[in-house]
């Protein structure tokens, strides 16, 4: 399965960076492939393999960007977990609520 606009925006957001690793997970965005994707109800799950091996050079396996949305009173978080070589597990969450509906970009904004 092809990435959704979510999941690239969710990626972008979380791996915005100028370092290595990011730049590598941002270059490969077009040609990733979603091996398994759920839904929730207070978010979803996604675990996403990328064409080529990500570079192993960074001591984070874990990032996260919190975020507020318009339509969320507590807004929520797009968490990313790396496992070597090539895949990452994105999970999205509301901290209080059901997930939007519909996705928005302009509704998301940094906390």
């Amino acid at each position: 399965m092809k990435l959704t606009s979510e999941e690239i925006f969710a990626l972008t957001m979380l791996f915005g960076n100028q370092e290595l690793f990011e730049e590598a997970v941002i270059y490969q965005l077009d040609s990733a492939e979603v091996l398994e994707r759920k839904e929730t109800g207070v978010g979803y799950f996604a675990k996403i393999k990328f064409a080529n091996p990500l570079p192993d050079c960074c001591n984070s396996k874990i990032w996260d960007w919190n975020f507020n949305h318009k339509n969320l009173k507590y807004g929520g978080s797009f968490i990313a977990y790396y496992e070597p070589p090539n895949l990452i597990e994105l999970e999205a969450v509301v901290h209080d609520g059901l997930w939007p509906k519909g996705f928005d970009k302009s509704a998301f904004s940094a906390v």
